[in-house]
């Protein structure tokens, strides 16, 4: 692996895995305890002098330190039959002693190892020493993570950066093919490296990967309700800590893409819990909103799929977003005119899970901070400043839905109390859709470009107490249909053309309606 300080999660005390090993700086001389990564004079990097090989065989020559955090190190390293530069992660001696970070680790190595794809890290040993420590072997990528690349470059060029967008998407399609879901992506586990001139992607760190029909055993290890991840790459479900599948993958693609291309992540809060309220309940603008670069209608649509909260509206493989992405390099039109996958329920944001989240999501402070630092130049960009609210049950997230599946999906839904519709694309049959939910109580139309003419369908809704038409087309024409609404406490007709005058008239007809405007 190449340095990067984000690489890895996981410190080592390497006198417990490689013994009697010294450290010098290579540059100044100076002798540095064991477990430093670079020289406190001149930040150049570490190697390991008269160090023991008997721990892995007396195969590896150890040579410095790549990356490192708070469970495992990892070491560009030499093997010795082969003359080739390899990377060995090896867990810390203190962790090693803990039964389920062991399994886990071996898990890790177990999964990776099934693995053979250019895309993918290829593990080509792994093991435990005669210290008790595992360890696994992989290919060294010579070359910055995403990461870093996002950090040095700012945001990538969007045909650059769609050829990197393939190739991880042709990778992860090969892990969920073997049934292996990351359930860890982000910038930092992405290395890229240069081929003939042109990159090459690697996903890697598998280290909370899991396998999809999984025995009882390998369960226990992060069951249902245990919260793994990066919280501003973590998909609304992963979050809540219920049961994945390769769609929450695809979520953090679409995190990772949106930041690529603009340079900032599409969720960012203040701390940990605040990033994941706002997975769980908003909607990121569009890209070219937050760095003033244009982008295609095709790729800003790609990444608002991949973004959508209800994995019902994203690309249901991952194999379907690398079509639409080579789609888009090769100027063709977009393959992805499949019908939604519905599931048997509905997916619903519970306070049970956001106190399953809350109970949990300290676990990830440490790395959060982490994050927080390196975010620290862009996270001004593109912030909201939008309250977040909890979403209770029988709420439908529809929002930044094209109306091609959002018709169908409605009409399967069955009754809900609250839709929201957030800068989804409506057509007169969708909006027929809503005037049929009988129950609905709150209703969110704002950004959606709705008229007056497609107002007129929801007459029909004689429970609605709330109503959201900010930034819509509707006009002075609407009075009338507004007024039917006689349960409406709550109207919200901001960036709309009503007139005062028209307001006044919502006001005198609807006494009990707070207007904001």
């Amino acid at each position: 692996m190449a340095n990067d300080e984000n690489f890895e999660t996981v410190v080592v005390n390497i006198e417990q895995g490689v013994e009697s090993a010294r450290k010098k700086c290579p540059s100044c001389g100076l002798e540095v305890p064991t477990g430093t990564a670079v020289c406190p004079n001149d930040g150049t990097a570490i190697v390991l002098e008269s160090a023991n090989y008997s721990a892995l065989g007396g195969k590896y020559q150890f040579l410095s330190v790549v990356g490192e955090g708070g469970m495992s190190v990892i070491y560009r390293a030499r093997q010795l039959a082969l003359d080739k530069t390899v990377a060995i992660k090896m867990l810390h001696g203190s962790s090693s002693g803990h039964s389920k970070t062991n399994i886990r680790f071996h898990q890790e190595a177990r999964l990776a190892s099934s693995l053979s794809h250019p895309n993918v890290i290829a593990v080509h040993d792994f093991g435990t020493t005669e210290h008790g420590q595992p360890f696994l072997v992989m290919d060294f990528i010579d070359g910055p993570s995403l990461a870093q690349l996002i950090r040095d470059e700012g945001p990538l060029r969007a045909d650059r950066a769609v050829e990197i967008f393939i190739q991880m998407t042709a990778g992860l399609t090969h892990a969920h093919d073997k049934g292996i879901l990351h359930r860890d992506l982000k910038p930092s586990n992405i290395m890229i490296s240069r081929v003939d001139g042109a990159d090459m992607v690697t996903l890697v760190d598998f280290g909370i990967a899991k396998m999809t029909g999984e025995s009882a055993e390998s369960q226990q290890l992060t069951k249902t309700g245990d919260l793994f991840g990066s919280p501003p790459y973590m998909s609304p479900e992963q979050c809540l800590g219920q049961k994945l599948d390769a769609r929450s993958d695809i979520y953090a693609l679409g995190c990772i893409m949106y930041e690529a291309l603009t340079g900032v992540v599409p969720f960012l809060g203040e701390s940990a819990a605040e990033t994941i309220f706002k997975h769980l309940n908003e909607v990121p603008p569009k890209m070219a909103e937050v760095c003033d670069i244009p982008f295609s209608d095709d790729l800003e649509e790609i990444v608002a799929r991949c973004l959508t909260r209800d994995p019902r509206f994203r690309y249901q493989t991952s194999e379907e977003l690398h079509a639409d992405l080579e789609a888009i390099r090769d100027d063709k039109p977009r393959p992805s005119k499949h019908q939604i996958q519905f599931s048997s329920g509905q997916t619903r944001l519970t306070l049970i899970g956001i106190v399953i989240a809350l109970q949990i999501v300290f676990a990830s402070v440490a790395a959060w901070h982490a994050f927080k630092d390196n975010a620290a130049r862009s996270s001004e960009v593109g912030a909201t400043n939008s309250h977040v609210q909890l979403a209770p049950p029988g709420t439908l997230d529809a929002s930044m839905v094209d109306d091609a599946y959002l018709t169908k999906y409605l009409h399967q839904a069955g009754n809900v109390d609250k839709l929201i519709l957030s800068k989804s694309r409506i057509s007169p049959a969708s909006m027929d859709e809503v005037r049929k939910q009988a129950t609905l109580k709150m209703l969110y139309l704002d950004d959606t470009g709705v008229g007056d003419k497609a107002l007129t369908r929801l007459q029909a809704l004689p429970n609605l107490w709330y109503l959201n038409l900010n930034n819509t087309e509707i006009t002075d024409q609407s009075i009338g249909t507004i007024r039917q609404f006689k349960k409406l406490t709550s109207l919200h007709v901001k960036d709309t053309q009503l007139s005062p005058h028209a307001i006044d008239i919502l006001l005198q007809s609807l006494p009990e309606c707070e207007i904001e405007k």
